[in-house]
C-alpha cells in the first residue's frame, strides 16, 4: 500500500482507528459510559507494509490488554485501515 500525505510529510507510520472499546472494557465510573461518547483508541500502521503494530498513539489512563489490542485490530481491519491519517498534521492520506 503506497499512502501519500495531502501535505507532503513523509512517515514510515500512518494513525488509524481502532475504536472505543477500551474505554468501556477499562471504565470504572460510576455510571457507564454511554455509546459514542468515549472517545476512540490511536494506534500505528507501518506503511506501506499496512502493518498494524502495538503502538498506542492516544493517551490513555490505563493498561491496554491482548484483548484490547484484539478488538482494536478487528476494528482496523473493519474498515478504518482503508483512513490512515499522517502522524505529523492528521490529514486522510491519499
Amino acid at each position: 500500500m503506497k499512502y501519500t500525505c495531502p501535505n507532503g510529510h513523509e512517515n514510515e507510520h500512518a494513525l488509524v482507528c481502532g475504536g472505543d472499546g477500551p474505554h468501556h472494557r477499562h471504565w470504572d465510573g460510576p455510571e457507564p459510559i454511554e455509546e459514542g461518547t468515549a472517545p476512540n483508541v490511536y494506534f500505528l500502521m507501518a506503511i506501506p507494509s499496512g502493518e498494524l503494530t502495538r503502538e498506542v498513539w492516544s493517551d490513555l489512563p490505563f493498561t491496554l490488554t491482548d484483548e484490547d489490542w484484539e478488538e482494536m485490530h478487528d476494528h482496523a481491519k473493519g474498515g478504518c485501515c482503508s483512513e490512515p491519517q499522517c502522524v505529523t498534521c492528521y490529514e486522510y492520506l491519499d
